[in-house]
C-alpha cells in the first residue's frame, strides 16, 4: 500500500507540475496577448496618423490644383486681353495711317450738316516736334525749345 501511496503521490506531484507548467504557459500567453494588443493599438494609432497625413496631403494637392486652375483662368484672361490689345493697337495704327493717306484728297472741302458746319482742317504737320513747339509757344509764349529725340523702343522679353 505504501507503494501505491507513493505512486499516487508521484502522480499528484506530476499533475501539480503539469498544472504549474500550464499556468506558466497561460501567463506567458496572456503577456504575449497583452503585448500584441499594445502593438496593435500602436499600429492603429500610427495608421490613423498616416491617414490624417494623407488627408492633409490630399487637401494640399486639391488647393494646388485649384490654384493651378485659377492661374490657368488668369492666363487665359490675360491672353484674351493681349489679343484685344493687339487688335486695338492694329486698329489704332490703321486709323493713324488712314487719315494721312486720304488727307490730301479732302483738303479745302467744307461739309454741312443740319446743325453743324464742318470747318476746314489744316493739314497734319509732318514733324511732331514742330507741332509740340508751336503748341507750347501758344500756351506759354515764345521760348527756345530743343528738339526732343524720339523715344527708343526697347523690346520687352515675352513671358
Amino acid at each position: 500500500m505504501d507503494n501505491r501511496v507513493n505512486q499516487i503521490q508521484s502522480q499528484l506531484q506530476n499533475l501539480q507540475n503539469n498544472i504549474n507548467n500550464f499556468s506558466q504557459l497561460v501567463n506567458n500567453l496572456q503577456r504575449m496577448e497583452s503585448s500584441h494588443v499594445s502593438q496593435l493599438a500602436q499600429i492603429v494609432s500610427e495608421e490613423q496618423t498616416v491617414a490624417q497625413r494623407l488627408q492633409q496631403i490630399q487637401r494640399a494637392e486639391q488647393q494646388a490644383t485649384d490654384q493651378l486652375n485659377q492661374m490657368q483662368r488668369m492666363f487665359n484672361d490675360m491672353v484674351k486681353q493681349l489679343q484685344q490689345l493687339n487688335s486695338l493697337t492694329r486698329d489704332l495704327v490703321m486709323q493713324m495711317i488712314t487719315p494721312q493717306q486720304y488727307a490730301t484728297q479732302y483738303q479745302g472741302t467744307q461739309y454741312q450738316a443740319p446743325y453743324y458746319k464742318a470747318q476746314e482742317v489744316p493739314p497734319a504737320r509732318q514733324n511732331f516736334n514742330e507741332y509740340r513747339q508751336q503748341a507750347y509757344n501758344q500756351e506759354y509764349g515764345q521760348h527756345t525749345a530743343k528738339e526732343v529725340p524720339p523715344a527708343k523702343q526697347q523690346q520687352q522679353p515675352w513671358y
